[in-house]
C-alpha cells in the first residue's frame, strides 16, 4: 500500500443535493478528508426552493459536515474545528454560510441562490479548486455535462456501493499534469486498490511513443511504492474499452479539450459515461 501524502494546499469543493442525504457521498468526502487534509466547501443550491425550507437545508450540510468529522478518531476533529455551528452568516446576495475558521483548515458549508452548475465555476475560481465532488443522486445533466467539459478542475462522480477493486487510468499522453498524478495516488491510497494504466495507439509509431511514455508513468509511480499495471489498446476500440471497464472498475480519464483523447472519445460519450458507469469516474486535469 502507498504512503498517505497529504496535500496542504489541497481545495475540494463538493455539489450538495439539498433535498437528500447521500451517505454513500457524505462517507467518501469524510475519507477524503481524513486522507488529504484539504480545505473543502460544501455548496448546495436554494434556487426555486421555499425560504421555510432553509433551516431542513442547513441541517442537510450539517449532516455532512458531521460524517467528515466521524471520519477521524473520536478525540480528534482533524485539522477542522470541531465545535458545533451556532451561527450561519447571511450575505446581500441571499446565500448563507458557515465557516469553521480557527482549525488548521477550511470547512465551509455554503447555500447560494443561484444556480448550481453557475455556482460552482464562481466558486471554483474564487477559491482554485483542485477537485470537485458530487454523486450519482444528482440527477442535473447540465451539471453533469458542464463539470466534464468546462471545470478547470478534476471531476471525481461517486458512485456504486463499495469500493473498487482497481483503478483504471485512461492515458491522454499530451496533457498529464503532476496534479493528475498525485489524485491518482491519493485514490489508490484511499481504496487499496490495483492501478492498471492504460495508453492507446493507432499505430506502430504511436505505439511506441505511447509505451515510453507509460514507462515513465511506471517510474513515476514505483518510487511511491505502487506498481501499476500497464496496457496499449488499439485506439479504435476506446470507447468500448472504456465503457466495459467502468462496468466494473473505476475508471479515470484525463479530459483536455481538442487532445488527442478527446478526439478518440468524444464529449458526448464523456457524458454518457458519467451518467451511465456503475462505478465511480475521475476526470482529470
Amino acid at each position: 500500500m502507498a504512503a498517505v501524502h497529504r496535500r496542504s494546499d489541497m481545495n475540494i469543493l463538493v455539489a450538495i443535493d439539498v433535498h437528500h442525504f447521500d451517505r454513500r457521498l457524505a462517507r467518501e468526502v469524510g475519507r477524503l478528508a481524513a486522507n488529504t487534509w484539504a480545505n473543502i466547501t460544501l455548496l448546495g443550491t436554494l434556487s426555486g426552493t421555499r425560504p421555510k425550507s432553509l433551516g431542513k437545508f442547513q441541517q442537510n450540510l450539517l449532516n455532512y459536515r458531521k460524517t467528515i468529522l466521524d471520519s477521524f478518531p473520536a478525540e480528534s476533529s482533524g485539522p477542522y474545528n470541531g465545535k458545533n455551528i451556532n451561527t450561519w452568516e447571511r450575505a446581500a446576495d441571499g446565500s448563507v454560510t458557515a465557516k469553521t475558521c480557527t482549525g488548521q483548515k477550511r470547512l465551509e458549508l455554503l447555500l447560494t441562490k443561484g444556480v448550481l452548475d453557475r455556482e460552482l465555476v464562481k466558486v471554483g475560481q474564487r477559491q482554485a479548486i483542485d477537485l470537485l465532488v458530487f454523486g450519482e443522486a444528482m440527477h442535473i445533466d447540465s451539471l453533469l455535462y458542464t463539470a466534464a467539459t468546462e471545470a478547470a478542475y478534476s471531476v471525481l462522480v461517486v458512485k456504486g456501493a463499495g469500493d473498487p477493486g482497481q483503478i483504471v487510468c485512461c492515458l491522454d499522453h499530451e496533457h498529464v499534469t503532476h496534479k493528475s498524478l498525485e489524485m491518482i495516488n491519493q485514490l489508490v491510497t484511499l481504496y487499496n486498490a490495483d492501478l492498471k494504466i492504460v495508453g492507446f495507439a493507432n499505430s506502430g509509431e504511436e505505439r511506441a511513443w505511447i509505451e515510453s511514455r507509460l514507462e515513465q508513468l511506471l517510474n513515476y509511480y514505483s518510487n511511491l511504492q505502487l506498481t501499476p499495471w500497464l496496457e496499449v489498446v488499439d485506439g479504435s476500440i476506446m470507447p468500448q474499452f472504456i465503457f466495459q471497464e467502468a462496468k466494473k472498475n473505476m475508471v479515470a480519464i484525463w479530459v483536455e479539450k481538442s487532445s488527442f483523447f478527446t478526439r478518440l472519445f468524444p464529449q458526448e460519450k464523456l457524458t454518457e459515461l458519467i451518467i451511465g458507469s456503475h462505478t465511480s469516474v475521475l476526470l482529470l486535469r
